[in-house]
């Protein structure tokens, strides 16, 4: 029998969007914890609301669509102080037993400042590594912000009582500057999300290229109006479809149709997370096309993760942690963009050859399946 307990979360994100918070908090409740969640609001959102059995607490800040080095300080800042009060606050209500704070950033963890003098634990759940983001954002090598950034990793890991993160490629890098054990969970779907209870009706018979999540430049989605230019200069077959938001969502639009691959797209605004199942029903073929770096190496996608739980066939680039978690007869990998056109020819071209490479995916997924995460995860919490 688990020990029940009053947990509380903070997170700088929407509540909803967050795949990865929305899985850990749905999990401590089904196994009868008390959960709130401390978020950001778009601005329109009420302060309290309830979902899925989960208490949101939505503080005042919204994301800045300017991505400044100086308004990611900003925006953090002004997060993390005014969650320090609300924890604080909460906890003489409440008296949360665990307060569990997911990065960016990580010196989040000081919000529970309060809780940790009083006996409560601190889990910190370090979903990327800021170091190595600072260097892919900003093409910048060493200086002073990224030496802070190394400090301030270091210091948030040793004032939390215990910190998680998402794959084993991660972790070890992570155990080597921490000086600290990390308990693992992987970021898989959770196969709720994918249930195919009303699929979007397909809007074209032509090979349908998938890609959906965060919209963001350094996830490579700009590779494709070269590629897509290229593609139906041949052939009129092919179809990009795109799923979500980000700040490169705009821009990928407008690049999309002064190369005139506009009529071969479809552009789709964000989406809900338990819709995912319905919109891969369409997909031909799930694209992952993350440039390369040091940041990227220790990233195993959730996306990716999803198409193969879906038997979608992936085309991906090369990323350690993907590498080491699916061999190259499971997913198609690329190591440029000349490589990638190729690849979706070959893909359409040998169709049975890709359900294989994808059935081969999904076995090995199977090991990494969400109702077996999800059981180490709530031992974990009630272990401490």
């Amino acid at each position: 029998m688990l020990d029940k307990k009053q947990i509380l979360m903070v997170v700088h994100a929407y509540y909803k969007e967050d795949t990865r918070v929305r899985r850990e908090a749905d999990a401590l409740v089904a196994a009868g914890n008390k959960v709130d969640v401390i978020c950001l609001n778009k601005g329109d959102e009420p302060k309290t609301e309830e979902f899925n059995g989960v208490t949101m607490i939505r503080l005042p800040v919204a994301r800045s669509k300017s991505r400044s080095k100086l308004n990611y300080i900003l925006e953090y800042l002004k997060f993390a102080l005014l969650a320090f009060f609300k924890v604080s606050g909460f906890f003489f209500k409440k008296h949360p037993k665990v307060v569990m704070i997911h990065n960016m950033p990580n010196f989040l963890v000081f919000a529970a400042l309060v809780p940790r003098l009083f006996g409560a634990k601190v889990v910190l759940d370090m979903h990327d590594v800021m170091p190595e983001l600072y260097l892919n954002l900003f093409n910048r090598q060493g200086g002073l912000l990224q030496k802070l950034l190394f400090l301030e990793e270091r210091i948030s890991a040793m004032f939390a009582s215990k910190v998680m993160t998402v794959n084993h490629i991660l972790a070890t890098k992570l155990e080597k500057r921490l000086k600290k054990p990390l308990f693992i969970l992987y970021n898989t779907p959770d196969p709720s999300i994918l249930q195919v209870t009303n699929p979007l009706p397909r809007i074209t018979q032509k090979f349908n290229l998938f890609h959906h999540g965060n919209i963001q430049e350094r996830y490579g989605l700009v590779r494709m109006v070269e590629v897509m230019k290229q593609l139906t200069a041949k052939s009129n077959d092919y179809h990009l479809e795109v799923h979500g938001r980000g700040v490169f969502y705009d821009e990928i639009q407008a690049r999309a149709k002064a190369a005139g691959i506009a009529e071969d797209c479809q552009f789709n605004p964000g989406f809900a997370p338990e819709n995912v199942g319905n919109m891969l029903v369409n997909a031909d073929v799930g694209l992952v096309l993350n440039y390369p770096s040091e940041f990227m190496d220790v990233c195993l996608p959730v996306k990716l993760l999803e198409y193969v739980a879906c038997k979608v066939p992936v085309i991906t680039s090369r990323i350690a942690a993907v590498e080491a978690t699916f061999g190259d007869d499971m997913l198609y990998y690329f190591d440029n963009d000349e490589q990638l056109l190729a690849l979706i020819e070959h893909v359409k071209a040998n169709p049975q050859e890709a359900a294989a490479k994808a059935e081969k995916a999904y076995k090995q997924y199977l090991s990494l399946q969400w109702d077996s995460e999800k059981q180490r995860f709530t031992d974990f919490i009630a272990g401490l």
